[in-house]
């Protein structure tokens, strides 16, 4: 599928393949080894073509991503920032924001 889609929008500087939007509470391993799989398929097709891959937690966690990204061509990190309220009492400001 993955290279499907990247050789049907390689031409499309303005489009994004995002990889999996929220992926759930994996380990960060598992997401960087699942999406350098993807990001290998994609590239045999289209090798310009930009890739998203967001942090773990449902797009929360970034720190990871942004480190190992900043080593990638052609790949953007995404975080989806909800803020302290979206967790209820399990989780405070100051503790909401140490997560990034």
């Amino acid at each position: 599928m993955w290279r499907r889609l990247a050789n049907r929008w390689s031409q499309q500087p303005n489009v994004v393949l995002d990889l999996h939007n929220e992926p759930g509470m994996v380990g960060w391993e598992a997401q960087v080894r699942w999406s350098e799989h993807l990001i290998a398929a994609i590239r045999q097709v289209s090798p310009g073509v930009m890739v998203m891959v967001e942090g773990t937690n449902k797009a929360q966690r970034i720190a990871a991503a942004v480190e190992r990204a900043s080593k990638a061509d052609k790949v953007v990190s995404q975080v989806h920032v909800y803020g302290p309220h979206q967790h209820g009492a399990r989780i405070g400001p100051g503790q909401w924001y140490r997560l990034f």
